[in-house]
């Protein structure tokens, strides 16, 4: 999952991606924020996340999937990948803020 997130442009909730892998509550807090972040897309977006970072599918695969070209799978993937990221990002300032 730490690959995943990273690759979607999230970063262990401690600051550090090595700490998370040494503190088990800072990589159970990372998978809360990942869970609230997913939980907040909408179901197209987590879907083609799904089919591309869970199932490691192409996006020619993801594309005969969903009966689309490959170019339209893709833009899917792209424009989901930065929904995450927005949302992640503004998740974990909120989570940062004392309260």
């Amino acid at each position: 999952m730490q690959r995943a997130v990273e690759r979607l442009g999230g970063h262990a909730l401690a600051g550090d991606a090595h700490w998370s892998r040494i503190d088990p509550l800072a990589e159970l807090a990372e998978r809360d924020l990942v869970a609230r972040t997913l939980a907040d897309l909408r179901r197209r977006d987590r879907e083609v996340l799904a089919l591309r970072h869970y199932w490691q599918l192409s996006g020619s695969e993801i594309a005969e999937l969903l009966n689309i070209t490959p170019v339209a799978a893709q833009r899917r993937v792209n424009r989901a990948e930065e929904r995450f990221r927005e949302r992640y990002r503004a998740l974990a300032v909120e989570d940062s803020r004392p309260s």
